[in-house]
């Protein structure tokens, strides 16, 4: 179709894409600070608190923002103006590590999960698919097993069990499990309200998401997950609501924003019920 015909006379040109000032240095992604510091927080609390654990959740935060700027200069032109947030807050996350492993050798088993999961994800960002659902749960589990890292680096504890106790570790477990069904689900309900808003598949995806994880937590002590009655029933009661949540609010259009802050509420229920297990 010709310019004369459209009414123009002259063709349009796409816009360019819009610069958020600042965001190689604070990520804008609201809903995930509590996907980052609600496990910190649980791990640190279930381990008991040690000086230790300030330096992982500095470590943490600082390697969320280089992950960050990392991703956002695969997707630039100008690459050069996310050098510096990523060789800052990557030389800050590898000096935490440094120290947290001098101070707690043991906690080196975690490279063990953490090297595979990072792998991936790099790869998926290069190829461009950071927004995938397989990068989405790569990135919440690494985030969730951060739980189990704080847990071990509490008072005493030189090894995966060093003072015998196996049921702690198997606590811990579902802890992370109950951590990554949540957030997990989080990410397929933020698609069905932005990216994926017009997609009934993922509408349906995420309502039986939830309501399959619902009927699970109801169901475990059947099969032996150590949970008690009152954490059970809290679990069962948190992923109904997010049920009615999913189908209530799949398709309908909501800032960003609006979606990260609406996270804050059933993030401290799913913290103080993991805190509780």
């Amino acid at each position: 179709m010709s310019a004369a015909t459209t009414g123009s006379s002259r063709p349009r040109t796409p816009r360019p894409a819009r610069r958020t000032p600042g965001a190689q240095w604070l990520p804008r992604q609201h809903g995930a600070w509590a996907m980052l510091l609600v496990p910190a927080v649980v791990g640190a609390v279930r381990g008991g608190f040690d000086g230790l654990q300030l330096v992982l959740a500095v470590g943490v935060l600082t390697a969320y923002g280089a992950v960050n700027a990392a991703g956002l200069a695969v997707r630039a032109r100008d690459r050069r103006r996310y050098l510096r947030p990523v060789l800052t807050y990557g030389g800050l996350a590898a000096l935490c590590g440094i120290v947290a492993l001098v101070a707690h050798p043991a906690l080196l088993v975690w490279l063990s999960a953490y090297l595979p999961l990072g792998l991936v994800a790099g790869f998926l960002t290069w190829r461009r698919r950071e927004r995938s659902l397989l990068n989405d749960a790569v990135t919440i589990l690494a985030a969730c097993l951060v739980a189990g890292v704080m847990f071990q680096a509490g008072p005493g504890r030189d090894g995966l069990d060093p003072l015998g106790s196996l049921a702690q570790w198997q606590q811990m477990a579902w802890v992370v499990v109950a951590l990554f069904a949540y957030f997990f689900g989080t990410a397929l309900y933020v698609k069905t309200v932005i990216r994926e808003r017009t997609n009934p598949a993922y509408h349906r995806a995420s309502v039986g998401y939830h309501a399959g994880w619902a009927v699970f937590w109801a169901l475990s002590g059947l099969v032996g997950v150590p949970v008690g009655a009152a954490t059970r029933v809290g679990l069962v009661v948190l992923f109904l609501l997010l049920t009615a949540r999913a189908k209530v609010m799949a398709g309908r259009r909501v800032k960003p924003l609006y979606v990260g802050l609406g996270e804050i509420g059933f993030s401290a229920l799913i913290a103080v019920l993991t805190i509780l297990w």
